[in-house]
């Protein structure tokens, strides 16, 4: 749904292909969109508007489980049961423990762009080095080198 619509940032994205951009856009709109579902919760949550807060965590939950990432459908579920039940003295360390999660799956994500990146570069660099002459082959080598 809103996942496939929504764009990276293209600073995260800049010299990326469109295969690595297929799976970065939506892991950047589904941290970006589970930012604002958290938003949400602490304000429901603020509210006293438990079924609110239930209703959010099992729209993200769903939307976790369409990127296989087990851990947060665990957590939104977690989240939903303790809206549901009326016990909500542990709400909070789940919301944190959901936002804790959200970034994880954000830094961890830049990371590998950002490897890639780098790994793209340096191997188009020795590309370069492998078809020039002896001087430029050097030159190339010691920029790749560098990096």
């Amino acid at each position: 749904g809103n996942l496939r619509r929504m764009s990276a940032k293209p600073e995260l994205t800049a010299g990326v292909g469109w295969a690595e951009k297929a799976v970065s856009v939506p892991i950047f709109a589904f941290v970006q969109r589970g930012e604002m579902m958290l938003e949400r919760m602490q304000s429901l949550c603020g509210q006293g508007n438990m079924k609110g807060v239930r209703r959010e965590a099992l729209k993200m939950k769903e939307t976790a489980a369409k990127l296989d990432n087990e851990e947060l459908v665990t957590l939104s579920d977690q989240l939903a049961n303790i809206a549901g039940s009326g016990q909500t003295a542990d709400i909070d360390t789940v919301i944190g423990q959901v936002q804790q999660r959200l970034n994880h799956i954000m830094n961890y994500s830049v990371r590998g762009m950002l490897v890639h990146n780098t790994l793209t570069e340096l191997s188009e660099d020795l590309r370069l080095a492998a078809r020039s002459d002896r001087k430029t082959a050097h030159i190339q080598l010691a920029k790749a080198a560098a990096e």
